[in-house]
């Protein structure tokens, strides 16, 4: 084997190389002093750019399987059953909504997907309890 042959770390394409030279160097925040600042009241920020929502169709149907409720146990439960059959291409949009639904109820959701005949997915889902999120110790903070 020759020289010639073995393979080399690639070089970083000159533009990169310039743009990295270039570049601003960060400063480290440490060195400035943020008790001194004096903060006011202001406006809240808005976000730009924003639409409004459209309307979620399984909102409706979680507050349905919400009211058909199963205690299985220890403080949980399950909603009633509800299935939908959407063509494969929209099953992930449809997951999402029911999703965004469930968030939006303050609940939570069990969502399975079955692949079916004609290129369709069966949606199965139900709304349950929400899980508690865990509060994480903060060190000093």
């Amino acid at each position: 084997m020759d020289i010639m042959s073995t393979p080399t770390a690639k070089a970083t394409p000159a533009k990169k190389a310039d743009a990295a030279k270039n570049a601003p160097k960060r400063t480290q925040t440490a060195d400035y002093d943020f008790t001194g600042i004096q903060v006011t009241d202001g406006t809240a920020p808005t976000r730009t750019g924003s639409r409004p929502a459209m309307p979620n169709p399984f909102v409706d149907h979680l507050k349905a399987s919400a009211e058909k409720r199963t205690d299985k146990g220890k403080g949980t439960w399950i909603g009633g059953g509800k299935t939908l059959t959407v063509p494969e291409k929209q099953a992930k949009a449809a997951v999402n909504l029911i999703r965004y639904a469930a968030n939006a109820l303050h609940l939570g959701v069990t969502v399975s997907e079955t692949p079916v005949a004609g290129n369709k997915v069966r949606i199965d889902f139900a709304a349950k309890n929400r899980k508690q999120k865990r509060t994480t110790v903060s060190n000093g903070v």
